[in-house]
């Protein structure tokens, strides 16, 4: 019933690569009224590209009753994975330097009994069973970044990296 929010510090180094990163926050925020679903981070991984960053991210993904109800009767769930590295600033608020939002779609289709993923770049995914659906939902690797601006060694940038149901 819960998802999870981690905020990550960054360090870099001259040649504009990651060298460190410490679990600093974790702190929960009720995913539904119903208890049993949860979104749980269970690893990612923050790199360098020629494009600029790219982010590949682990996590497990459980829907409680309510929800697996909902999908059934056709009602679409829509997951959004929003990242930004930040520039931690002692004298102003801190600054967003890059950021990644990429949404995620599943449905439900019960004529051909197949839960479809769509993801961002239009591409769509069928499975037979909701548990393969959501496995591969929670397993989602080189999600771009756009780089706002560059990197500058012996600053202090953070990730805050969050995971969510959107119910808007």
């Amino acid at each position: 019933c819960y998802k999870k929010i981690k905020l990550i510090f960054l360090t870099k180094n001259l040649l504009i690569q990651l060298t460190a990163i410490w679990l600093v926050m974790l702190f929960p925020l009720p995913l539904s009224a119903d208890p049993g679903g949860n979104i749980q981070i269970e690893s990612f991984d923050l790199r360098k590209s020629a494009e600029g960053f790219q982010l590949d991210v682990l996590a497990d993904i459980t829907l409680n009753q309510t929800l697996e109800d909902a999908l059934e009767k056709g009602v679409e769930l829509v997951f959004r994975v929003n990242a930004s590295i930040m520039e931690a600033r002692w004298y102003w608020l801190d600054e967003e330097v890059s950021r990644c939002r990429v949404r995620f779609s599943l449905s439900y289709h019960a004529l051909t009994r197949q839960y479809r993923l769509l993801l961002e770049n239009g591409q769509l995914q069928s499975f037979t069973s909701l548990g393969i659906a959501l496995k591969t939902l929670g397993h989602q690797v080189n999600l771009p970044f756009r780089e706002y601006t560059p990197l500058l060694s012996g600053h202090e940038y953070y990730l805050a990296l969050q995971i969510s149901l959107d119910i808007s």
